[in-house]
């Protein structure tokens, strides 16, 4: 969501001319702050939804609205980002735990052997 929103307030900048530092300025944030907010890296666009709407004129519903297949995509992918990391933990431990029990298996045939 964050990346959609940040698409969308960084398209709405350009289309009325503003630059970053203009945006940032009114905010009352840093220029990176910003840039990192158009870029999604940030939820900071929520505390500020209001200067933001107010600066292009729009309804925060809008804002948020998802109305762009790009968009959608992009959460999509995000979305499977942050399970993976996750995941692939997961999976990881899982193969830990399978390796301890392999060895046990082994001590316990070789203790059967004697």
């Amino acid at each position: 969501m964050n990346i959609a929103v940040g698409n969308k307030i960084k398209a709405l900048r350009k289309s009325k001319k503003i630059s970053q530092e203009e945006m940032a300025e009114y905010l009352l944030i840093s220029q990176s702050a910003y840039a990192r907010m158009e870029g999604g890296e940030s939820h900071t666009w929520a505390i500020h939804i209001s200067k933001i709407c107010k600066v292009f004129e729009i309804a925060p519903e809008e804002l948020l609205r998802i109305d762009d297949i790009e968009d959608l995509d992009l959460i999509r992918i995000n979305a499977v980002n942050n399970l993976y990391p996750l995941s692939n933990k997961m999976i990881q431990q899982y193969e830990r735990r399978i390796k301890e029990l392999q060895k046990t298996i082994e001590e316990l045939k070789k203790k059967q052997k004697h």
